[in-house]
């Protein structure tokens, strides 16, 4: 099995709602083009948790998205997320600190090219720089870290059952087998649905 299943631990859900909360004080706290760069990361982090995208979805989010209210699932389009509250109010206030041009504009986009979203290597070496100034501790953290949390948070809320692996495995597309790996925290041997 690939090791890039076990290398990535999701965050708890209080912790990822700390980091929100202090990345909004921060963002309140700033100014100019610093501040501009905090608040789409802010998004972009966000967006990953609460929705659990692919990574080229997540590069390739635009602000529209963040606005609908129904996000379609890239793999399989019969299951329908809402846009949680918490999230449509971060895009809502960031998409204000931002003030794109257009609401189609890249949440992320390149620094020199505005069309063309940043790299997945830039944005894990920020994400890596945030985690580590607000203090976040998981190993390797990247874009999947952002993902393994959304799914680990779904998989708890439903009471670690066989349908939420179900569903996690038609909306991340993997095997039933490799979701469940996916699923575990750094340390479990086994999740308890086996």
């Amino acid at each position: 099995m690939s090791s890039w299943v076990y290398r990535q631990c999701p965050l708890d859900w209080s912790t990822f709602e700390k980091l929100m909360h202090d990345m909004s004080f921060r963002i309140r706290l700033m100014q100019g083009y610093e501040r501009i760069a905090y608040a789409r990361y802010q998004s972009a982090i966000a967006f990953g948790c609460y929705l659990g995208p692919s990574s080229k979805e997540l590069l390739t989010l635009r602000w529209n998205h963040l606005f609908n209210q129904i996000y379609k699932w890239r793999f399989e389009e019969r299951y329908n997320v809402v846009i949680d509250k918490d999230l449509h109010k971060v895009a809502t206030t960031n998409f204000d600190i931002v003030k794109p041009e257009r609401k189609n504009e890249l949440v992320l986009p390149h620094l020199f090219n505005s069309n063309k979203s940043v790299s997945a290597g830039q944005f894990n070496a920020s994400l890596i720089k945030l985690f580590t100034e607000f203090l976040v501790n998981t190993p390797e953290p990247n874009f999947q870290t952002l993902r393994k949390t959304f799914a680990r948070k779904i998989f708890e809320d439903m009471a670690y059952s066989d349908l939420a692996v179900e569903i996690l495995s038609d909306q991340l597309g993997y095997s039933r087998t490799l979701t469940r790996t996916y699923l575990r925290k750094e340390g479990e041997s086994n999740i308890s649905i086996y």
